[in-house]
């Protein structure tokens, strides 16, 4: 009986490593799927329904892009910049969105006297 105790403590301090490991290796992976790719490799793309198209939009503005479209708003083309450059999203009805950082938008706020944006 305390062999068979023995080997159930020891096999359920196997399955608790185990499930460490494995919670740290989506951890790892989760922090990495929310990193682009370098520019012009479309590692980091994933493939979205839009307006009858399978099309690729970067990890990182897959979301925003989603949004867009179930608002009524189809996107054509789009690009996150991949942190070289500010993003872009064009628009079906002509328009082309910009996507900078925060930081960016609250440096532009603080200089245009007409902007809506943060203000320091």
């Amino acid at each position: 009986m305390r062999d068979e105790l023995r080997e159930t403590e020891k096999t359920l301090r196997e399955l608790q490593a185990t499930k460490i490991k494995l919670l740290s290796e989506i951890k790892e992976e989760d922090e990495r799927s929310k990193e682009c790719c370098d520019w012009g490799t479309h590692l980091c793309e994933i493939p979205m329904p839009i307006n009858g198209q399978v099309c690729g939009v970067d990890r990182c503005i897959v979301d925003l892009v989603a949004a867009l479209n179930a608002g009524g708003l189809v996107t054509l083309d789009s690009c996150c910049g991949h942190g070289k450059t500010s993003g872009v999203i064009f628009l079906q009805d002509g328009r082309k969105l910009t996507i900078g950082t925060f930081e960016r938008s609250q440096s532009r706020a603080t200089q245009n006297p007409h902007s809506t944006g943060v203000r320091q």
